[in-house]
C-alpha cells in the first residue's frame, strides 16, 4: 500500500511517529486524547509532518505492538482496549493502533492524575485539557447537561408565572412575525418540567440553570452575554458599533439580531409594479446562528458569545468546543448534540430555532439559495464558530438592488426551495421526502424541514398515512 493510499482511505484522525519513543507518555497522551474525542490511528513507522516511511524492522515489530498495547491498556485510565495491526506501507512494516471514542469520558494518563492527564485533539495536535474541560467531558460521558442542574432553593409559584407569561409573549410575537396566530397555547408549569427548566423535589419545585438564565435576573452567570461588534474592514481593528447585551437568554437573541440587522445593507428589488425590501443576507439564518450559539455554548468554558460583523462576514463565536462525538459533515447534514437541551426546548416552543438539528442545514441552504460563498464553521481555541459571507450588490440611488440578484442565484428551479418542492409534488403527489430529495437534489434534512413548514403554512396536507398517503397542494 502507498502512504497516499493509506490516508486517504481513512476517515479517523491520524497520527504518525516515526518508531517508538523512549518516553511513552509521548503517544499515551495521543491514545488519551483520541479516547476523549472522536478515536483514531496512531501510525508507528512513518515521520511526523515530513510522511516518510520509516518502517519498523521485522525483528522488533511484534516486541513494538506489544509494549505500545500493553502501556495503552496499563497506563490509562478507565482502560483504554486499542487494536493493533500491522501493515505495509511503501514496502515498509508499520504499526497501526487504533483507539476508538470512549463512552466513560475523561480519559487520563493514571500517573499524572485526572486533572494534570487528561488530554483532548484541538486543530490536528494534542494538548492537556483544561480544567473546565475536564468537568465537561464528564458530563458528556454522564449524559447530563449544565442548563439542568437544579438550584439550591426552591422557587416561588409568582416566579413560575411571571416566566410563563413572558415567554408566552415572546413566542406570539414571533408566531405574529412567522404569520401563525393562533397556533400557540399559554405556555405552563408542567411545561418547564417537562423540559427541566424546573424539577421537583421532596414535594418542592426547583429552577434549573435553565430557568435562572430565561429569568435573566442571577448574578451566576457572568458571562452569560452576547458581545456584538461592527468593524471597518476584514479583521478586529477598527469599530464601528458596539453593544453588550444582557438579560433573559431568549431576549438576548432578538436584541443581537437587530444589531446584525441595522449593520447590514438593506436594499429593494423592483418586479413590474411590484417593490420588495432585501436584506443583504437571510433573516432567519442569522437568527439561528445566534439561537444556536446560545443553545450550544458551554457554561464551564469561560467567554461571552460574541458576534462580530466584517465587511465580508458575519461570525458568531460561541463558548466550547463542537462536540468530540460530531463531524463538520454531520453537522452539515442535521446532526446535532445539544449542549443545553433545556433552553433548547424552550427556543423551539418559541421559535426562536425551527428544530433540533435544522439549523446548520438551513444556514447552508439559505447561502447557496443567496448565491453566497459556502458557510465555514469548526473550533477556535476552545470556542466554536460559524461564518456567513456577505457579497457586494449594487444599489442605485433609490436603494433598488441590482436586477440580476436572486434568493436561488444559481439554482435550477425558478423559485426558492419551497417553490421547487411544490412542483415535485404537483406532479407527483405520492413522492416521499427521500423521493422530493432525490429529485430535486436538495438536501433530505431541507426537504423535511421545508416540507413542515408549508403544512404549517396550509401550502400543502397529507391525505391517508405517512407511508401510503399522498400530498395535496393547496
Amino acid at each position: 500500500m502507498e502512504l497516499e493510499e493509506f490516508m486517504n482511505s481513512e476517515t479517523l484522525t491520524l497520527e504518525f511517529k516515526k518508531d517508538l519513543p523512549k518516553e511513552k507518555e509521548q503517544y499515551l497522551k495521543t491514545a488519551v486524547a483520541f479516547a476523549n474525542g472522536n478515536g483514531g490511528k496512531i501510525v508507528f513507522g512513518v515521520r511526523n509532518n515530513t510522511w516518510e516511511v520509516a518502517g519498523i524492522s521485522r525483528d522488533d515489530i511484534f516486541a513494538v505492538k506489544d509494549e505500545v498495547v500493553n502501556s495503552i491498556y496499563d497506563c490509562c485510565e478507565p482502560r483504554i482496549v486499542p487494536e493493533a495491526g500491522i501493515t505495509t506501507i511503501d514496502g515498509k512494516l508499520v504499526l497501526v493502533v487504533t483507539i476508538h471514542a470512549g463512552m466513560q469520558k475523561p480519559y487520563y494518563i493514571i500517573s499524572k492524575g485526572m486533572m494534570n492527564g487528561t488530554y483532548v485533539r484541538v486543530c490536528g495536535t494534542t494538548r492537556q485539557a483544561e480544567d473546565f474541560t475536564v468537568k465537561e467531558l464528564h458530563f458528556i460521558s454522564t449524559n447530563r447537561h449544565f442548563d439542568q442542574l437544579p438550584a439550591a432553593q426552591p422557587v416561588s409559584e409568582e416566579r413560575i408565572h411571571a416566566l410563563c407569561q413572558r415567554l408566552t409573549a415572546h413566542a406570539r410575537k414571533r408566531c405574529k412575525e412567522l404569520g401563525r396566530e393562533g397556533q400557540l397555547d399559554e405556555l405552563s408549569k408542567s411545561h418547564l418540567l417537562s423540559w427541566n427548566v424546573l424539577t421537583k423535589r421532596d414535594g418542592k419545585i426547583y429552577p434549573t440553570n435553565a430557568f435562572l438564565l430565561l429569568e435573566g435576573t442571577s448574578d451566576e452567570f457572568p458571562d452569560s452575554m452576547i458581545r456584538c461588534a461592527c468593524f471597518k474592514g476584514t479583521v478586529r481593528n477598527i469599530i464601528i458599533d458596539r453593544m453588550d447585551i444582557t438579560g433573559p437568554v431568549d431576549e438576548q437573541v432578538e436584541e443581537a439580531l437587530k444589531f446584525v440587522l441595522r449593520n447590514l445593507h438593506l436594499g429593494a428589488r423592483i418586479e413590474g409594479a411590484q417593490r420588495e425590501d432585501i436584506l443583504e443576507l437571510p433573516r432567519d439564518s442569522i437568527r439561528e446562528m445566534i439561537a444556536n450559539a446560545v443553545c450550544h455554548r458551554s457554561y464551564m468554558v469561560p467567554g461571552k458569545i460574541q458576534v462580530a460583523i466584517y465587511d465580508d462576514r458575519v461570525e458568531v463565536t460561541s463558548p466550547g468546543r463542537m462536540s468530540p462525538e460530531l463531524t463538520i459533515d454531520e453537522l452539515k447534514n442535521g446532526h446535532s448534540i445539544i449542549r443545553n437541551e433545556a433552553i433548547a426546548a424552550v427556543f423551539v416552543w418559541t421559535h426562536l430555532i425551527e428544530g433540533f438539528g435544522l439549523g446548520i442545514p438551513k444556514i447552508f441552504d439559505d447561502s447557496e439559495r443567496y448565491g453566497l460563498k459556502e458557510p465555514t464553521m469548526g473550533d477556535i481555541g476552545t470556542s466554536f464558530r460559524i461564518s456567513m459571507y456577505r457579497r457586494d450588490f449594487e444599489f442605485d440611488e433609490f436603494g433598488v438592488m441590482e436586477p440580476t440578484f436572486r434568493y436561488n442565484a444559481g439554482r435550477e428551479h425558478a423559485n426558492d426551495t419551497p417553490a421547487a418542492i411544490l412542483n415535485v409534488l404537483r406532479k407527483h403527489p405520492e413522492y416521499s421526502q427521500a423521493d422530493i430529495a432525490k429529485e430535486t437534489g436538495i438536501d433530505i434534512n431541507n426537504v423535511k424541514y421545508h416540507v413542515r413548514m408549508l403544512k404549517e403554512k396550509g401550502k400543502i396536507r397529507r391525505q391517508g398515512t405517512s407511508h401510503k398517503g399522498i400530498w395535496i397542494v393547496l
